[in-house]
Parts: C-alpha cells; structure tokens; sequence
C-alpha cells in the first residue's frame, strides 16, 4: 500500500475512533491518547498486511495466548477505571495491544533474529 494512503488511512480509522469515544467522555487527555495510539497502530498495521490477513502459520498457543491477555487486560482496564465499565480506557487499552503487537512484528521483520 502507498505510503500516503495508509497514512490518510491511519487518520481516518484515528479520527472515527476517537470520535465515537468523544460522545461518551470528554478528557482530552484520554481523546489524545486514543487519536495518537491508533493513529501509529492503524499506519504500522498496514505497513503489515500479514497482521490483517493472517499468514501461512496458524499463531496456535501463541495467538490464544495474545487473545486471552488481550480481553483480560482491555476489560480489566475498563472496569477498573470507575464503578462502571469505561468505554474511553478500553478503547484505549485496546489500541494500545494492537499498537504493541504491530511494533512487535515491525521490530522483529527488521531486525537480524531469524526465527
């Protein structure tokens, strides 16, 4: 994909985001976080299409593994921030595993560790 494209397009999936998350709560320091998050996330996950589509590997233990950290730490995150379930943090949490796991395949495809 064109560079300038996937950037367009990282802002465009950032801004919905962080759109929708505004409706419900108004921090600007959350909103900001958010934009910034998945505006990178969205840019280096379309940089890797393998991420999207999957590749020849199934992920097996691994990808049950990510899965399961993933949901307990977004929903943990969610509820953890007030007495009830906080759509801003999770979000948050959210875009910030996939942030991860992008720059974790970024940095591994870069480097010279041959798994």
């Amino acid at each position: 994909m064109n560079r300038w494209t996937r950037y367009l397009s990282a802002l465009v999936v950032a801004s919905s985001v962080t759109a929708g998350v505004a409706t419900q709560h108004q921090s600007i320091v959350l909103l900001v976080g958010i934009f910034q998050t998945y505006a990178l996330a969205t840019a280096i996950t379309l940089r890797y299409p393998v991420l999207l589509w999957g590749g020849e590997h199934g992920g097996g233990k691994a990808a049950g593994v990510f899965a399961g950290g993933m949901t307990f730490g977004t929903l943990t995150l969610a509820q953890g921030v007030g007495p009830s379930v906080h759509l801003g943090a999770g979000v948050l949490g959210f875009g910030l595993v996939v942030f991860g796991l992008s720059t974790g395949i970024w940095m591994v495809e870069r480097s010279e560790i041959t798994l």
